[in-house]
């Protein structure tokens, strides 16, 4: 079942923003991002090592952490460790493939959430592309998460 947030509101608009993966923190626009830390959070946030999700994208994806990360919550900072994040990977690398074969919306209701009361609506406008653009954030996040992993035991999560 899709996830479907009545309380989670933002300013409208039509279309969904491009779905990617940040890299540098030069791509950032204000502060409604998940962070992605390598190693354990030790009071600093924004740092150069780590990889952004706007709030959007990553509902996309939070099904899958909710699943997998016991106690995830989206507005706390957890550090995550190596075996949960090889789960999370198998479902990221599962999700890109259906992305893959989505031919409508509703192909993808039992496998994303959409955590925007119009979030739904909206990525089924330019859903081509949409679908594209969210297969290729798992793909980067799959390859970043896979790197980061040899190298650490832990990955942190820092939510809203």
């Amino acid at each position: 079942m899709a996830v479907r947030s009545k309380e989670a509101k933002r300013p409208a608009r039509s279309v969904v923003p491009r779905i990617r993966l940040l890299q540098q923190k030069s791509q950032l626009r204000g502060t409604c991002y998940f962070e992605l830390l390598p190693g354990a959070y030790q009071g600093e946030c924004w740092t150069d090592r780590s990889v952004f999700l706007s709030e959007e994208a990553f509902g996309y994806l939070e099904p899958i952490f909710k699943r997998h990360a016991p106690g995830f919550d989206h507005y706390a900072f957890q550090a995550v460790s190596r075996l949960t994040w090889q789960k999370i990977l198998a479902a990221l690398r599962a999700l890109a493939k259906t992305l893959d074969g989505a031919r409508t919306i509703s192909d993808l209701d039992s496998h994303v959430g959409f955590l925007y009361r119009d979030s739904r609506e909206r990525i089924s406008r330019g859903f081509r592309r949409n679908v594209k653009d969210l297969s290729r954030l798992c793909r980067d996040l799959i390859a970043w998460l896979e790197a980061e992993l040899k190298v650490h035991r832990v990955i942190s999560v820092l939510g809203i």
